[in-house]
């Protein structure tokens, strides 16, 4: 949630470009893919010893150079110019940094993710290792994972998977 946060405060602070979230780990632009977001925990019993995380961002990229098919954008492509990526990745940092502190201090990010994410509110696909689930992205909980309100209008927790269809 910190990066996720911190990347879209960036994009906004250095373009004026209005970056959203996909829940769980994208960065769109314009409802479009122009990064992502992985990351690797490793926990003891209760405990969490690490977090690695790893952040895809399309800043100067061509979008035309991409497979036909992939519906994807960059910075500099919404933009109509290349972007500054030295001023853009300091500020990105500085953005995650500060969410990291407030982490640290007890400052659980959920509204401001929340309130970032594209998806919230809308009727979705989603691809779980379940299979594919229809539904509205009515919320997320405490946790980051999804509320979907099934087409049968149960409401399915989802902490794994991948929103391919609004």
């Amino acid at each position: 949630m910190a990066c996720g946060l911190g990347i879209r405060a960036a994009i906004r602070c250095m373009t004026g470009l209005p970056a959203q979230l996909k829940w769980p780990n994208d960065i769109l632009l314009s409802g479009l893919k122009a990064g992502g977001i992985l990351s690797e925990l490793g926990v003891s019993g209760p405990l969490v010893d690490y977090v690695i995380v790893g952040i895809g961002l399309n800043v100067n990229l061509d979008p035309a150079a991409l497979p036909t098919g992939v519906a994807a954008t960059s910075i500099s492509s919404q933009l109509g110019r290349k972007a500054e990526r030295i001023a853009l990745l300091q500020t990105a940092l500085s953005e995650i940094e500060q969410r990291y502190a407030a982490l640290l201090a007890g400052s659980w990010p959920l509204e401001e993710w929340a309130s970032a994410l594209e998806t919230l509110r809308k009727p979705v696909l989603l691809q779980t290792m379940q299979g594919p689930l229809h539904g509205v992205a009515e919320d997320v909980d405490e946790e980051g994972a999804l509320l979907l309100r099934l087409d049968d209008g149960r409401l399915q927790r989802v902490l794994v998977g991948d929103i391919v269809a609004a």
